[in-house]
């Protein structure tokens, strides 16, 4: 994406949002999802790096692009030679961790997911030496 766009950089390993769980308070069922969860952790990181980029909320259709960067595996590291990135093929699944970011930023960077019309979306093993991390890029669509 280019012109206008917001850009972030969420350092950490992604994490994937969860199922949430059922229990009975007077009868009736109620969905929730831990305190103690790690995505609250992962979405409590996506919503301070907003507030510092010091962006306004954004109205209208929305294009989102999504980079998921995970650790590389001590395995998949060579002592010599490339060890250059390649694709995350194992779980997390990647529709959950678009969801747990999303919902991260929802009321926040737009007023409701719903704005969202256009997504790239990928997940990555990183490269030696390179930290793990999610890279957000949002703008308006033309």
């Amino acid at each position: 994406m280019s012109g206008g766009s917001i850009y972030l950089k969420v350092p950490g390993v992604p994490i994937a949002q969860p199922r949430h769980r059922a229990t009975a308070i007077g009868g009736r069922a109620r969905m929730y999802l831990p305190t103690s969860a790690p995505v609250n952790t992962y979405k409590a990181a996506i919503q301070l790096a907003w507030h510092a980029a010091g962006e306004p909320r954004l109205d209208g259709p929305l294009a989102v692009s999504i980079d998921f960067v995970f650790p590389r595996p001590k395995s998949k590291t060579k002592k010599r030679g490339d060890n250059p990135r390649f694709w995350h093929v194992s779980k997390p699944d990647l529709d959950n961790l678009y969801k747990a970011t999303l919902d991260a930023m929802n009321g926040l960077a737009f007023h409701d997911d719903s704005q969202v019309s256009s997504c790239r979306v990928r997940k990555i093993v990183a490269a030696a030496g390179e930290a793990p991390y999610t890279e957000i890029e949002l703008c308006n669509c033309p």
